[in-house]
This record gives structure tokens, C-alpha cells and sequence, in this order.
């Protein structure tokens, strides 16, 4: 099967032995946060959009910035 070994590729550091926190992080709120959109949705029968971009983006991007900035840290502790 594939899609095990995809989502291993994506979750791990360069030597694909070690998980990425700032990439499983991410993965997991995003996730967690589009169930909670789509419960909310059903219970409740509505959907902000703007609330919902808003919330996704904010997350998307805090994982980025981690992911630079541990990025930053691991090349400064490689030299």
C-alpha cells in the first residue's frame, strides 16, 4: 500500500527516519480543524466561510513559520 508510506514521506525529517513535530502538528490540527468544520456544520446547519479561512490560514501559516525557523535552528546546529 501506497498511501502509508506517502504519508511517512511527508511527516518525517530528510532522513526519513525521524517525525517532524512542526509537520505532524500541522498535519494533525488541520485535520482536527476540518472535522470540527464539517461537525459544526452538520449540528448546526451553517458555515462561516471567513471564520473558517481565517482559522485554516492562521494554522497553515504558523506551521510554516515553524518550519522555517526550525530549519534556521537545525543548520545553525549542523556547523
Amino acid at each position: 500500500m501506497k498511501l502509508p508510506k506517502f504519508i511517512h514521506d511527508i511527516l518525517t525529517e530528510p532522513d526519513n527516519e525521524t517525525y517532524c513535530i512542526i509537520k505532524t502538528m500541522a498535519a494533525l490540527g488541520t485535520f482536527s480543524f476540518i472535522g470540527l468544520g464539517i461537525t459544526h456544520l452538520i449540528l448546526n446547519h451553517a458555515f462561516d466561510f471567513l471564520g473558517f479561512g481565517t482559522g485554516l490560514g492562521a494554522i497553515m501559516g504558523s506551521a510554516g513559520v515553524g518550519a522555517h525557523f526550525k530549519k534556521d535552528t537545525l543548520v545553525a546546529n549542523t556547523n
